[in-house]
């Protein structure tokens, strides 16, 4: 079970599909508890990057901050808008590998969630973090 589901989530045609399949029950919860409300009043762009952000800040900074009774640098909501921001921007490129080998569709994934972790290294960085 856990191979398929690692499996279907790197094995993803597109960077937006993977994230459909990477954790259903937060997927879920953010679609029709923050993308929905966001998208009444706010372009699609803007709404998913915004849920994107909610999910670094609520689901994973500030319930850190709170199980560990400490506050840090965000690093997960930096790496959130950086995940978002590449959602967005592989819809724009039309980046769907869907008609090619399973390597290469997790080959593309694996590559953008490395992208984004560098640049979130670099930004708490650059910012004093203390990662």
């Amino acid at each position: 079970m856990l191979r398929n589901w690692f499996m279907r989530s790197f094995g993803a045609g597109t960077f937006s599909e993977f994230w459909q399949y990477w954790n259903p029950v937060y997927g879920y919860f953010l679609a029709y508890y923050i993308y929905a409300p966001l998208r009444e009043i706010c372009p699609r762009p803007m709404a998913v990057w915004l849920t994107f952000l909610t999910c670094g800040f609520v689901m994973h900074d500030l319930l850190g901050w709170v199980l560990a009774r400490r506050v840090r640098a965000p690093e997960m909501t930096v790496l959130f808008s950086f995940l978002g921001a590449l959602v967005l921007l592989s819809e724009w490129l039309h980046l769907d590998l869907s008609a090619h080998t399973l390597p290469l569709r997790v080959l593309m994934n694996t590559t953008l969630l490395l992208a984004a972790w560098t640049a979130t290294r670099l930004v708490v960085g650059f910012a004093g973090g203390t990662g």
